[in-house]
């Protein structure tokens, strides 16, 4: 960055790179006189990348020690830290989402650990968020059914199926994918040319001799009219065997 860059723009150097640098480059700062931070938001950065396991203690020991006055400032500020935190989500929720899903990846066991041993917590929480947001769950659920009609046909013959046992434990992510792939072609299929369509399993999960599975090479996609006149009969080559 020339000098002349930073005509008219007011600038700080910092502690440790001992480069003047404009005051947007740090975080703020309320215990300080100028009311921004020691270090540059680069040297910062730097500097937690190298001590994270250093800083990690430290906050734990700090909690730990403080922990009545930060649930005091907590309660006492909740609604301005609730709309914070909603605003951070909304202008991060790509970020957010990226990070929950690295870390799933590369904590599932310690996940898995944690919700064996906090089932019952877990569980209540969850009765208590349904409880006091059943509205807004119920608008959500209404609005991605709207919006993803081939999902919604998906995840019902799932909950179907599964009600039948007929959902293999050991399908992978691929099959699941495969299997979603039916219902978009249905659904595609019934736009483009105005005839209903189902999604069909080949051998019926409630058949009269054998049941078939909810799996991919079980399905096939054909005209409702086609579906229905079906019912649960094998195809015709079967019918002989």
């Amino acid at each position: 960055m020339n000098m002349s860059d930073l005509e008219g723009v007011k600038t700080k150097v910092c502690f440790k790179c001992k480069v003047d640098k404009p005051v947007v480059m740090f975080h703020k700062c309320i215990g300080r006189k100028d009311g921004l931070d020691f270090y540059c938001r680069a040297c910062k950065k730097e500097y937690r990348k190298a001590n994270s396991d250093k800083i990690k203690e430290k906050g734990k020991d700090y909690y730990k020690a403080n922990s009545d006055k930060i649930k005091e400032y907590r309660e006492a500020n909740s609604d301005s830290i609730k709309e914070k935190g909603k605003d951070y989500r909304k202008a991060n929720s790509d970020k957010i989402k990226e990070y929950a899903k690295e870390y799933a990846k590369n904590n599932s066991d310690k996940i898995k650990e944690y919700r064996e041993a906090n089932s019952d917590s877990i569980k209540e929480t969850r009765k208590e968020y349904r409880k006091a947001n059943s509205d807004k769950i119920k608008e959500y659920a209404k609005e991605y059914a709207k919006d993803n009609p081939d999902k919604r046909n998906a995840l019902a013959a799932k909950r179907r199926s599964k009600r039948l046992q007929a959902t293999p434990p050991w399908l992978t992510n691929e099959h699941l994918s495969a299997i979603r792939d039916f219902y978009t072609e249905s659904k595609t299929l019934e736009k483009t040319t105005g005839i209903k369509h189902h999604v069909d399993h080949i051998v019926p999960l409630q058949g009269k001799n054998v049941c078939g599975l909810h799996v991919p090479w079980n399905l096939q996609v054909l005209s409702a009219s086609e579906n229905i006149a079906k019912k649960n009969h094998y195809p015709d080559e079967w019918e002989d065997t």
